[in-house]
């Protein structure tokens, strides 16, 4: 009978031991996961900061096309009518 109630006393330390074993993983996986959201929350937030960087700078870059690309159909238009008034009986 001693035995049986070692076993026995021995195998519920054992399931108490896993139990908490158990416990504590889930504590550091819940520990982990938070974070990791945490840094991803972070990256997002500095990839949106960049992001609108890029935007703006794309933005400034698009617009100093657009006004070059004006300036130089007006220069393509003004040399066109300079060429046309050179030219005789036009």
């Amino acid at each position: 009978m001693a035995t049986f109630t070692e076993d026995f006393t021995r195998m519920r330390n054992d399931f108490d031991r896993v139990h908490e074993d158990r416990e504590r993983l889930s504590r550091e996986i819940h520990a982990e996961v938070r974070d990791m959201g945490e840094n991803v929350k972070t990256m997002l937030g500095q990839f949106g900061d960049e992001m609108r960087l890029k935007r703006g700078q794309l933005r400034e870059a698009a617009d100093q096309l657009r006004e070059e690309l004006g300036q130089f159909a007006g220069d393509l238009r003004k040399g066109g009518m300079v060429f046309r008034k050179e030219r005789p009986g036009a």
